[in-house]
């Protein structure tokens, strides 16, 4: 019988551990592990993510990677009342030209809908996906420097979809996103206590700053 997980692409038939992909959602007050989903094939994160959603509440704020950063994605949260904090895409131009300061290194822009819809094998599922998403998204551009010992500063270019300047200044949104960092601590706290010799995962987890999920 064929092993139901996958191996590294690396590794002979029968050799080291199966690999299992997998994307957590913690809570970034308590580091609680709220909920998880699992893939048995090579999945993309932001594939997995669309299992997530319902782990989800009205009033939640979910703080999230570049990977999670897609239209479809941030609209289906927004349609549930939660609200997003997650650095831009590399591959997204963040059109601060068009949009409106409304501080330092702080603007608020609009998407529009991606012309074409996902290609891939379910090609009707996304179009008619893609045909009901909202035609613009208004959100926040924020640009942060980061300095840490030992490392280069980075400027790191955060969207949100926390419009108000006075309920969320630029600092909240910035020093939020910043303690994501603490996800890779609550995943390595998960492997001391279960005592796991390899606890491998992909980098790209998730926080809720916000979260009422129990």
């Amino acid at each position: 019988m064929p092993p139901l997980y996958m191996q590294a692409p690396q590794q002979k038939p029968g050799c080291g551990f199966p690999l299992m992909p997998v994307l957590g959602l913690f809570d970034l007050s308590s580091g609680t592990w709220i909920g998880a989903v699992k893939s048995i094939g090579r999945a993309h994160d932001a594939l997995l993510a669309w299992r997530m959603l319902r782990h989800l509440r009205k009033g939640d704020i979910l703080i999230a990677d570049r990977a999670f950063g897609s239209y479809a994605f941030i609209a289906a949260c927004k349609a549930r009342g939660v609200d997003v904090v997650m650095r831009l895409h590399q591959g997204r131009d963040p059109q601060v030209e068009k949009g409106k300061r409304v501080g330092d290194n702080d603007w608020h822009v609009t998407w529009s809908r991606p012309l074409k819809a996902p290609q891939g094998r379910y090609r009707a599922m996304h179009k008619a996906l893609h045909d009901a998403l909202p035609t613009t998204l208004d959100l926040r551009l924020v640009k942060v420097r980061t300095a840490s010992p030992g490392f280069r500063t980075q400027e790191l270019q955060i969207v949100t979809t926390l419009r108000d300047t006075h309920a969320h200044s630029a600092a909240q949104i910035a020093a939020w996103y910043q303690q994501r960092w603490q996800v890779e601590l609550y995943f390595d706290d998960i492997k001391t206590s279960l005592h796991m010799h390899a606890f491998r995962c992909k980098a790209r987890t998730w926080s809720c700053a916000n979260c009422s999920c129990t």
